[in-house]
């Protein structure tokens, strides 16, 4: 995974044989971390759901959890919680 701080960058999955680079789905190049919050506020003071839920924060706690659980156990655990998705930042957001 990238950089938390700079919502861009290079993705890269293990797929059993050497290291994929997954080409790029979302993201703005150049943004920093006062992107987010920014994007936090303007759905707020336009009365639309913003990104950075509750329900959202809940699911990647238990995605990262999960992850950390399978790790110590050897084996795939499923991811119980589910949520709905974001509508994607795109560079007219920002």
């Amino acid at each position: 995974m990238p950089d938390p701080n700079n919502f861009d960058g290079a993705v890269e999955i293990h797929r059993g044989d050497g290291w994929e680079t997954l080409p790029p789905s979302a993201g703005y190049p150049g943004a920093g971390r006062g992107t987010g919050l920014v994007d936090l506020a303007e759905a707020l003071s336009e009365g639309r759901p913003h990104r950075a839920s509750a329900e959202l924060a809940a699911h990647v706690l238990d995605t990262m959890l999960t992850l950390m659980d399978a790790a110590d156990q050897g084996r795939a655990l499923p991811v119980t919680s589910t949520c709905e998705r974001p509508a994607p930042v795109t560079a007219a957001d920002t």
